[in-house]
């Protein structure tokens, strides 16, 4: 929360540095253009070689672990949060077993999207609608409570590449929002 805080400034002062946000790395392109691109593809390699090293160092492989596809069917819905595929592959495993296949994945997928939509409130609609169909996040005084709390419970991805970008966390990929004003043209 501090890094989306006021106190940003004031601490990236004192001490010589802002608050470190830890951006998402990039698995797809930025919304509305959801199709992958060079640097979803190369986000998606970084990520296979990083639960490689982690497979590797218990001495374990990936066709062990994982079902032809499901790898990046789990880092695709990670959203690019490191940490956030770890559990999904921990829990998948732990549900199901190895190696990790349809059944383990959908029951993970499924867990995930309950527990964003247990803590989406009315008031996050339009905000998420324009996360969805812009790719951004406006922030305001109307809306600060709400677009911290989509943000610190990463309902809501921040992506910082050439420049930041927003997009919902594809465990809300699929719920229906309104199109912001703008884009409903």
């Amino acid at each position: 929360d501090l890094a989306y805080s006021h106190h940003n400034e004031r601490l990236r002062t004192r001490y010589k540095g802002g608050v470190p946000v830890l951006p998402m790395v990039r698995v797809r392109a930025r919304q509305p253009d959801a199709a992958p691109d060079d640097a979803a593809q190369r986000g998606m390699k970084l990520l296979r070689d990083l639960v490689g090293k982690r497979l590797s160092s218990v001495a374990l492989t990936e066709e062990e672990v994982f079902e032809v596809g499901i790898l990046d069917r789990l880092i695709l819905f990670s959203g690019g949060q490191p940490h956030e595929l770890m559990n999904l592959i921990s829990s998948a495993a732990l549900l199901h077993g190895l190696p990790v296949g349809e059944e383990g994945a959908h029951r993970v997928e499924v867990e995930l999207r309950r527990h964003y939509r247990r803590m989406l409130m009315a008031e996050y609609t339009p905000l998420l609608g324009e996360v969805r169909h812009l790719g951004e996040l406006t922030r305001s005084d109307a809306n600060e409570r709400y677009w911290r709390e989509l943000l610190s419970s990463r309902a809501v991805l921040l992506y910082i590449n050439d420049f930041a970008w927003y997009a919902l966390n594809p465990a809300l990929d699929d719920i229906e929002l309104p199109s912001p004003p703008e884009a409903a043209s």
